[in-house]
């Protein structure tokens, strides 16, 4: 298992009126690394990219983001407030 850590995500949460969307993050990180990581896959080999989705998640939604990043993207989520993100 192959654990990548980084200040964000391989996609950017965005919401819109319904739900929540994923869109591509653009960086060298990203781009360095899918090839990577497509290859580690079609091998039997497995990651997890640890990181900010991008935006501020309400509290009610957290849970099914996660799941569904963590399922559909192998991407966790670590979620910050606006406090946290106007601070940075």
């Amino acid at each position: 298992m192959l654990y990548i850590v980084s200040n964000r995500l391989p996609v950017t949460v965005v919401e819109d009126k319904v739900d929540y969307k994923f869109m591509p993050s653009s960086g060298g990180l990203v781009s360095g690394l899918s090839s990577y990581l497509q290859s580690l896959t079609e091998k039997g080999g497995t990651y997890t990219w640890v990181g900010w989705p991008g935006t501020t998640i309400k509290d009610r939604h957290k849970d099914e983001l996660k799941e569904k990043l963590l399922s559909d993207l192998q991407a966790y989520p670590v979620f910050l407030s606006e406090k946290e993100m106007d601070k940075f």
